[in-house]
């Protein structure tokens, strides 16, 4: 039977709690006090017969998709395209860029939302990633807008003002 087994620690933002995420750790909370300082749960799952579980989303948790040195952390607050990135940079990251097929697999497998903002905004010389990287194809959708996000597994331009969650992508 699955089952969710939680530890809670002690952390100073959302990166440090992030960083206690280890390998086997598929879901962390971050409740910060409000003194630069929080709780941090985290979640791993324990089963010993079915390794191929979904999960829900449940609100103000995230799920670990990539175990690298990239971590990517939902958001589930709506933001504009600025204010979602400035709270990435806030943690330390950025928006997440799919520059590869497997960085959009992993953003794609986050439980956050159909809607997310992208690190991504276009130019007079086309779409760039925040890296820089000019995107490999345009938006399925062109609405003219300068902004980049990922609806249903695509990603779609719009304006910057509308508000989405958002994945961060941090580097350790």
């Amino acid at each position: 039977m699955p089952y969710l087994e939680m530890s809670s620690r002690s952390a100073k933002g959302l990166p440090s709690c992030a960083l206690l995420c280890s390998d086997d750790c598929w879901y962390l909370k971050y409740e910060d006090d409000g003194s630069g300082s929080g709780t941090c749960d985290l979640y791993k799952l324990r089963d010993t017969r079915d390794t191929n579980l979904k999960f829900v989303n449940i609100s103000n948790t995230y799920k670990k998709v990539e175990p690298s040195a990239r971590k990517y952390i939902g958001i589930t607050r709506i933001y504009s395209w600025q204010v979602a990135q400035d709270n990435c940079e806030r943690f330390g990251g950025k928006l997440a860029a799919a520059e590869t097929t497997s960085q959009l697999n992993a953003i794609r497998a986050i439980p956050v939302s159909q809607w997310l903002w992208l690190g991504a905004r276009r130019n007079e010389s086309g779409w760039f990633w925040l890296s820089g990287v000019a995107m490999d194809t345009t938006p399925a959708y062109n609405a003219e807008g300068g902004c980049l996000y990922l609806y249903e597994g695509n990603k779609i331009d719009a304006g910057c003002e509308g508000g989405h969650y958002s994945v961060c992508e941090l580097q350790f």
